[in-house]
């Protein structure tokens, strides 16, 4: 399953940020009084805790996305056009 990690980090972070913000609105909201809301708070702080852990990973993978296709653009002249950049005699 090499190369599929990309897909589980980006669910896991989806995953845990969705009901994490749910969670922390409806108590910021007061929609549930008593032991209700602060079971809401704490839920809401777990799963905002795993998104900031998946996040940073997703952010990572992004870094590493942007870094392999960043190619220059002489690079692509030198092997595109060599007729071009042929060192005159």
């Amino acid at each position: 399953m090499q190369g599929r990690w990309d897909a589980w980090i980006f669910s896991a972070f989806g995953a845990c940020a969705v009901p994490g913000l749910i969670a922390l609105e409806l108590h910021a909201h007061l929609i549930f009084p008593g032991t209700l809301d602060q079971l809401l708070r704490v839920a809401g702080s777990i799963f905002i805790f795993g998104a900031a852990i998946f996040g940073t990973l997703l952010a990572t993978y992004t870094g590493v996305l942007i870094g392999a296709t960043a190619i220059p653009a002489w690079f692509c002249i030198a092997s595109c056009c060599r007729f071009i950049l042929k060192p005159r005699d």
